[in-house]
């Protein structure tokens, strides 16, 4: 009769398996909090990311409706009568020049022209599309949702833009300027700078972040140019 021999797992390969099986198994449990404490971690880096880009591209936009001409140049909006007189017409109220201007600088329109009042902040009635929008105060309580995927979670943010006036404390008689903006909101319709403010939520309505940056109205340059 012939005899089969298997071969089998001695006693000590079996007290080993038994280990590294054990190991594996206590891991586990660390890899998945490691996993799940990196979550926040990743909301972070992600709501800056969000802020930072949304921040910015407002940024560029029209610092106000009535800012630009015909011809797309931003010019200088009067806040006489409201805000500081530091930015006034200079030496009178028929210049279109500010104090310290240059040659085919920034200007005022011929006739006086003003801010956007705080209670109109926000897009205009046509401006029904984010494509639509022209100047910084169109994104006055904008807002949109992100999802971000990590692993098997999902994460969800909501990203919102809200834009105040703020009063701006510095004092532009002197020949050292310290610039010193008070954040909060200001109680005048209208001031020379505007404040962004970029807030991210996550998807328990908690904040995450908020981010601010000040615009101010400052008018753009007349580039010269030559025709030949």
């Amino acid at each position: 009769m012939q005899v089969s021999h298997r071969r089998a797992f001695s006693l000590l390969e079996l007290i080993v398996s038994i280990v590294v099986l054990g190991i594996a198994l206590l891991a586990m449990p660390m890899v998945l909090r490691t996993t799940t404490e990196m979550v926040p971690e990743i909301l972070k880096v992600e709501a800056v990311n969000q802020a930072y880009i949304l921040n910015r591209n407002i940024a560029t936009y029209f610092w106000d409706e009535n800012d630009p001409d015909d011809h797309n140049i931003s010019h200088l909006l009067d806040t006489n009568g409201v805000d500081d007189d530091e930015f006034d017409r200079y030496p009178d109220a028929t210049s279109i020049y500010r104090r310290g201007r240059f040659a085919n600088g920034r200007r005022f329109f011929d006739n006086p022209t003003y801010p956007t009042r705080k209670a109109d902040l926000g897009p205009e009635s046509d401006e029904d599309d984010i494509a639509k929008y022209d100047d910084i105060d169109d994104f006055h309580n904008f807002s949109y949702t992100v999802s971000k995927q990590q692993g098997d979670y999902l994460l969800d943010m909501k990203v919102v833009s809200k834009i105040f006036y703020i009063d701006d404390e510095a004092d532009y008689t002197q020949r050292k300027i310290a610039l010193s903006f008070n954040p909060s909101a200001s109680s005048k319709d209208f001031t020379n700078v505007k404040m962004i403010e970029v807030s991210v939520y996550d998807q328990d309505d908690q904040l995450v972040l908020r981010m601010y940056s000040w615009v101010q109205n400052i008018g753009s340059f007349n580039i010269a140019k030559r025709e030949f």
